[in-house]
């Protein structure tokens, strides 16, 4: 296996090396987990976007933003490049605070 597309710098792996890079990596202890997003109803504040191609394998991305905050101004962007490149479904969780005093809508 050959890692590089530049012709100068070409980096061969063995089987052997490849299988000390996987021990090393697999044996580090995982720092974040997975948990399962549980809503009681999904008809008023979530947004859905199916994948492109239902047919395909598709990835689920779940995000849960803040509709007015910067965060989310820039999440939008990025998961509509994800839902581009990747086959994927989004849910879009919108929780927003009880009280704004004041719209931090940046542009």
């Amino acid at each position: 296996m050959q890692i590089s597309n530049e012709p100068h710098f070409v980096l061969d792996i063995t089987s052997n090396s490849l299988l000390k890079i996987i021990s090393l990596l697999v044996s580090r202890p995982q720092t974040k987990s997975r948990f399962e997003i549980t809503s009681g109803g999904e008809e008023h504040s979530v947004v859905k976007v199916p994948a492109a191609h239902p047919d395909q394998v598709a990835f689920d991305l779940v995000a849960i933003v803040d509709p007015v905050s910067r965060g989310a101004q820039k999440l939008g962007p990025i998961l509509q490049v994800l839902q581009d490149v990747l086959n994927c479904n989004i849910r879009l969780f919108l929780n927003s605070v009880e009280k704004n005093s004041d719209m931090p809508v940046k542009r």
